[in-house]
């Protein structure tokens, strides 16, 4: 019999997607399947003695709603292009105050499907690294569920099969779209960690910042999106602890589930969705960090340009790499190609970096040659130095407003990846022209815009 590789279960663990417990079931065969569950949830508990009487009316209405959430989590997180096992939530109760789910009802959920052999529970997982003589907890992450095979064959039997289960479950919009976030970190393995969800006052700016995505996800939902996961969205502002954070730093929208969505899915496969069932086209904000900053310095790149075609450097590839690290880094010119960017590299690219043929000092040379603006990089700019925060800020108010645009006053649904967006094929102008407008309304300067497919 295989064993499972110690280190790949540790890490599908650590990738566990989250259990929003906000999904319910949308076709027959996953309502049925929900009712199977439940009744057997609803059997345990009086065979093994957790109830004396049945649940009432109430009570079993509450425990279907919440048998149809935790199995769309618990099936869904199988579908997608990166199907994964584990989901994970947080069993303190006061995680469960405000939410659709009691802790109450959950933990007696959990608790029956464990004993029903349908799901497996590893309590609050501790990852642990050795510094010296002795142990330390690097990192805690809250429990962790994943479905039996039982489960999946008992979900197969009723017509869900686990690959297919996004069709069969419809998860709620994001109740709470709009999120101020701490700046992240790196813990004791380098890995990045996200900055925790921290708390906000509600002023009229941020009910405004919410009620834009809402109104977002509410005309999106109505739309018939083929070929990608969306089910809504959350605008994420990150270093909300930084002291000149108001709400000017971040500002992505990010598609929901977080791991399984449209937007993790290669070019190539985005490119086969269809909207309301028209292909697609992707329109680009080519550059867009580099055009940004240099907006900032009255610097208008040439739109008839490759930005990335630098004199004394044979490889578009490589100048782009360095620029993708150095904005990313915030604060100064990459100076040293790392094993992370030459991985980074690798992956982008299909070849390794040839570091001695493009040693970084020359790379930024000559990149600060052709952009002399660039060399302000560590230098205050109206009062302090703008990070990698700043330039997403200003990417994510062209990308949502021209979104807006395109709701509002013309009813086209688009879809946001970043820097570009994702429109029927036949509002390819209509798009572009809207997409243009609002960068140059936020930098006044000329965007370079690329489209795929390029229209004929």
């Amino acid at each position: 019999m295989h064993k499972p590789n110690p280190q790949s279960q540790a890490q599908a663990l650590r990738d566990a997607a989250y259990a929003s417990l906000q999904g319910s079931a949308s076709t027959a065969e996953a309502r049925a399947l929900v009712d199977a569950v439940c009744a057997r949830v609803a059997a345990y508990e009086i065979e093994h003695g957790v109830r004396t009487n049945g649940r009432g009316a109430a009570q079993l209405a509450k425990l279907k709603k919440a048998t149809g959430a935790f199995l769309a989590d618990l099936l869904v997180v199988h579908s997608g292009k990166l199907p994964g096992e584990w989901v994970y939530r947080s069993l303190h109760a006061k995680s469960f105050t405000g939410e659709p789910i009691s802790y109450r009802i959950f933990s007696a959920l959990w608790q029956a499907l464990e004993g029903l052999g349908l799901i497996e529970h590893k309590g609050r997982v501790e990852h642990w690294t050795g510094v010296g003589a002795s142990n330390m907890v690097a990192q805690r992450w809250a429990s962790r569920f994943r479905a039996t095979p039982a489960l999946l064959a008992l979900s197969t039997k009723h017509g869900v099969p686990p690959a297919k289960s996004a069709d069969h479950f419809t998860m709620e919009l994001p109740r709470e779209p709009l999120q101020k976030r701490a700046t992240s970190s790196r813990n004791a393995y380098g890995q990045k960690v996200h900055g925790k969800l921290m708390k906000f006052e509600r002023t009229s700016q941020t009910e405004k910042l919410e009620a834009d995505v809402r109104e977002l996800n509410e005309f999106l939902s109505k739309q018939e999106i083929d070929g990608g996961i969306h089910q809504g969205y959350v605008r994420i502002f990150q270093n909300g602890d930084d002291p000149a954070f108001n709400w000017n730093m971040g500002g992505r929208v990010y598609s929901q589930p977080g791991d399984r969505n449209y937007q993790e899915l290669s070019r190539e496969l985005r490119l086969k969705m269809q909207i309301n069932g028209e292909a697609v086209s992707e329109i680009d904000i080519r550059a867009s960090y580099l055009t940004i900053f240099l907006a900032w310095h009255d610097v208008q790149l040439d739109p008839a340009k490759d930005p990335y075609a630098i004199p004394g450097i044979d490889s578009r590839d490589v100048v782009k790499t360095w620029m993708t690290a150095t904005f990313g880094k915030a604060g100064k010119p990459f100076t040293r190609w790392s094993a992370e960017m030459q991985a980074y590299f690798q992956e982008k690219y299909g070849a390794p970096l040839d570091r001695q043929r493009y040693p970084v000092s020359r790379v930024k040379d000559a990149v600060l040659k052709h952009y002399p603006a660039l060399a302000q990089l560590e230098q205050p700019l109206h009062g302090r130095v703008r990070t990698w925060a700043d330039l997403m800020y200003v990417e994510s108010v062209v990308i949502v407003f021209t979104m807006l645009d395109l709701m509002r006053k013309h009813g086209v649904p688009s879809l946001a990846v970043h820097d570009s967006l994702i429109i029927p094929r036949s509002k390819i102008e209509l798009a572009t022209e809207a997409l243009k407008a609002r960068f140059r309304w936020v930098t006044k300067m000329e965007p370079l815009i690329s489209i795929t497919p390029e229209p004929t």
